[in-house]
C-alpha cells in the first residue's frame, strides 16, 4: 500500500480586519498554524462607521476593504502562496457567515489589530476559530483562540 508524500490541505478563511497590513499576513498565518500548501481564502469586511451605515454610505469601507485584500493577496501570491478573497459585508460576524455558505472552511483566522486585542470580535462557527493580535510593525503580540480567553467554544 503506498501512502502519499503530499501534505493535507485544508481550507483556511482569514478575516481581515481594518489596521492588518499586508506585510503582518504572513507571520500571522504561520503563528495561526496555516502553511502554504492550504487554500487560503481572506476576506476583508467593508468596515465604517455606524452612522456611515445607517445613511447606507458602504462606499468607503468597501473601497478600503478591496484595497487591503488587494495588497495582502499580491504579498501571498509574490510568495507563491495560492490565495483567493473577497470584500465581505460591513459585519465581519456577517462577511464571515456569508462565506462559509459558499464554502466552508476547516478553520477561520481573524486577524485584529493590537488595539483590538481586548474588544475582539466573538464569532459563531462550526469551524475553529484562531484570533491573532499584530502590532502596528507587524509583528504576532497575541495567539488566542475564543474558549481560551471567554470560557466558551467556538
Amino acid at each position: 500500500m503506498a501512502v502519499s508524500a503530499t501534505p493535507e490541505r485544508h481550507r483556511v478563511l482569514v478575516v481581515l480586519d481594518e489596521g492588518i497590513t499586508s506585510g503582518s499576513l504572513r507571520p500571522a498565518l504561520a503563528a495561526a498554524g496555516a502553511a502554504s500548501h492550504d487554500d487560503i481564502h481572506i476576506v476583508a469586511p467593508a468596515i465604517t462607521s455606524r452612522l456611515r451605515q445607517w445613511f447606507g454610505d458602504v462606499d468607503q469601507g468597501r473601497a478600503n476593504a478591496a484595497l487591503r485584500l488587494e495588497q495582502c493577496l499580491d504579498v501571498l501570491r509574490r510568495e507563491g502562496i495560492s490565495a483567493t478573497g473577497a470584500v465581505g459585508d460591513t459585519s465581519p460576524r456577517q462577511a464571515i457567515a456569508d462565506e462559509l455558505r459558499i464554502a466552508p472552511a476547516d478553520t477561520i483566522v481573524m486577524l485584529h489589530p493590537v488595539s483590538d486585542l481586548v474588544g475582539h470580535r466573538q464569532v459563531d462557527a462550526i469551524a475553529p476559530v484562531t484570533h491573532v493580535a499584530v502590532a502596528p510593525a507587524g509583528d504576532v503580540v497575541a495567539l488566542y483562540a475564543p474558549e481560551e480567553v471567554l470560557g466558551i467554544a467556538a
